[in-house]
């Protein structure tokens, strides 16, 4: 195989020390005896509690437990499988939505007591419990009452420990099933990594074909074209600048805050506020998808979401994509993602995707081919993206809502910056635009129903929405519509209130009473949804 003596040896070494390592993880999740929160509780409705242990890296989905409880008037114990590590906080989600959750008593256990009952580490004292949002608490008879408000988005309540749980050894987990386990990892993995070490080629993570030509683009690579024309929000020799101080070993973060924070503040704040991604954390996407993420811009999708996926960003900006390269790199999750400079209608895929983002970038669409009519070339970018889906595979779209309740008073357009022109139906805008412009109108935004009559033609048959505000360029609030229901009108009939702001620069909008006054009127009818400023959509 060419391997030296010094070389073999060495992968030798890190087999060993892998097939432990591993034999150890494997030992870690198949011990007993296994560690529990355990919770006698009751629950007015039928639902889904789930309960979050941080381990390091604050409250996630990965380090969570979850388990199924239905309504009843007597008092069951619910457990919750808690890993063996040091858990310095814990939260409980007693129920997604209105009802009450009543607890009797908590402990700490692990099985392996005598008659196979549970051992009591630690009890908890109920007033630990303390709640955090849409949850009301208080003392009862038999305990404590947990009750999600009406409306409640996330009812969260956190259990405050005297000291952290770290009651587990590590030599708990050092037995001869451990060892079984080393040896049979060592036997398995040794020819694979013999084989898969000889040098070679990677293989290719995504395959195309673009200007006529085969292309194998592999992790970390990028490849760029020149653009007839694309889309720039910053001087190119301004980008050029930030990245050559990145890859100095500036921090991405502290070189845009220095740049933009004073000078561009909503560009700042559109690419680097946590609130960009709030919709992927919200649903939950699975990990080791195989993303494609078109319009990257400044990777505000593909950075978070290549963490624990594959990605693809296709951004036609050329010094765009090279940012998102730079960053990718100083986060060091360049591996997980290939670089695409191209228009996307001019790539044609040969790998399928899982996923396929499209963030504020389906009414740009027709603005860069000229000749061609651009309500047209949206619907043939919709019917590109179902191809490019793998079965099963689902598209998120962020945009405006041409009817949002803002616009129809007169805010300016979030593209075109002219007041009630790109409400209307396509052939009054178009009208109205030229009158006023002297061009042609290229960009389009449509209504709830439009969009959804537009993605079934493109041969999609689930199409989820969601209502973003103040947009889904920053979004604070997002709230799902089911069929003609959405808990917007809830919230906004409490006596919430909603605050906007102008697409194009983020300055709050002065008309927020009257806003609010006609949202409130819209939510009494169960309406207001309809009005939302701006969509994301799913559709599958």
């Amino acid at each position: 195989m060419g391997f030296g003596v010094i070389k073999l040896a060495s992968l030798i070494i890190v087999m060993v020390i892998f097939s432990c390592i591993s034999s150890l993880f494997l030992r870690y999740y198949t011990m007993k005896p296994e560690y529990f929160l355990s919770i006698h509780c009751k629950s007015s409705i039928d639902s889904i509690t789930q309960v979050f242990f941080d381990t390091g890296s604050g409250f996630n989905q990965v380090d969570s437990s979850a388990r199924q409880v239905f309504s009843s008037d007597e008092f069951k114990e619910l457990t919750f499988f808690l890993p063996p590590r040091r858990i310095s906080r814990l939260r409980l989600d007693p129920l997604p939505t209105e009802g009450e959750f009543q607890i009797r008593e908590a402990a700490i256990v692990r099985s392996g007591g005598p008659n196979g009952e549970h051992e009591i580490l630690h009890r908890i004292n109920l007033e630990a419990f303390s709640v955090t949002t849409d949850l009301l608490i208080s003392k009862s008879q038999s305990g404590i009452s947990l009750k999600s408000v009406k409306g409640a988005v996330d009812p969260i309540s956190e259990i405050s420990l005297s000291q952290p749980l770290d009651d587990w050894d590590l030599t708990d987990f050092l037995d001869r099933e451990f060892l079984t386990k080393a040896f049979l990892l060592f036997g398995v993995l040794a020819p694979v990594v013999l084989v898969t070490s000889h040098p070679g080629k990677r293989s290719p993570v995504v395959r195309f074909v673009l200007a006529g030509n085969q292309i194998n683009l592999q992790r970390g690579q990028i490849h760029l074209s020149d653009p007839d024309d694309c889309y720039r929000d910053a001087p190119t020799d301004t980008l050029e600048d930030i990245i050559f101080r990145i890859e100095r070993g500036d921090k991405w973060q502290a070189v845009l805050r220095e740049q933009f924070e004073e000078k561009h503040n909503w560009l700042y704040r559109v690419i680097t506020s946590k609130s960009r991604s709030l919709f992927l954390r919200q649903r939950k996407i699975p990990k080791r998808d195989h993303a494609l993420d078109i319009g990257a811009g400044w990777g505000q999708f593909s950075i978070p979401l290549a963490k624990t996926n594959q990605v693809c960003s296709l951004e036609p900006t050329p010094e765009r994509l090279k940012f998102i390269r730079t960053v990718s790199r100083q986060e060091g999750i360049h591996d997980n993602m290939s670089f695409l400079g191209a228009d996307y209608l001019d790539v044609e895929f040969q790998t399928k995707f899982d996923l396929i983002l499209c963030i504020g970038v389906l009414e740009w669409v027709g603005c860069f081919r000229k000749a061609i009519d651009p309500i047209a070339q949206q619907r043939t970018f919709l019917k590109k993206i179902k191809s490019d889906l793998k079965d099963g595979g689902r598209v998120i779209i962020g945009i405006e809502n041409r009817v949002g309740l803002k616009y129809l008073l007169g805010v300016p357009d979030d593209h075109t910056g002219l007041s009630l022109v790109s409400c209307m139906r396509s052939d009054m805008a178009k009208k109205l635009h030229e009158e006023q412009t002297g061009e042609e109108l290229k960009c389009f935004t449509y209504t709830m129903r439009e969009y959804e009559e537009m993605l079934v033609e493109a041969g999609f048959t689930q199409c989820l929405f969601f209502a973003a505000f103040p947009d889904y360029k920053l979004p604070e609030k997002i709230f799902p519509v089911h069929g003609k229901q959405c808990s917007l009108n809830e919230y906004l009939s409490d006596g919430n209130r909603i605050i906007e702001h102008n697409g194009r620069d983020g300055c709050p909008l002065a008309e927020q009473d009257k806003l609010n006054s006609i949202y409130s009127t819209l939510a009494s009818k169960k309406v207001a949804h309809n009005f939302a400023p701006s969509f994301y959509i799913e559709a599958s």
